[in-house]
């Protein structure tokens, strides 16, 4: 009877990545890790992404100086002369249509160009 040397466990590099690539969840991580890079070589290699963005700088000092036009409050006040419109009413919505005689009754006449 003669002693046959047992194969080696595990298969050696290639079997121990294959068996983690059929993994799902390492898979799906090894393609958003794919991803994630080819997205910063991107943006590594076409530059700044906020360099083109237009940035505006108003000194609030000369804001502060600058006056308003004369009558610009009693325009405003002119616009509502009772202050601002307020309303305690109670919407509901109803279970049955509304009737022909309330207020959404009569006909519509729709004109095409043309």
């Amino acid at each position: 009877m003669t002693v046959a040397a047992a194969p080696a466990p595990g298969g050696g590099v290639p079997e121990i990545f294959a068996k983690a690539l059929a993994n799902p969840y390492v898979g799906a991580g090894g393609a958003a890790f794919l991803f994630m890079t080819a997205v910063l070589v991107l943006i590594a290699l076409m530059g700044d992404p906020k360099a083109g963005t237009p940035v505006v700088r108003i000194s609030l000092a000369k804001v502060a100086a600058m006056a308003a036009p004369p009558g610009w409050r009693e325009a405003l006040i002119a616009d509502h002369p009772g202050g601002a419109t307020l309303s305690t009413d109670i919407f509901r919505l109803s279970a049955t249509p509304i009737g022909p005689d309330g207020a959404l009754g009569g006909q519509a006449v729709i004109t095409l160009p043309g």
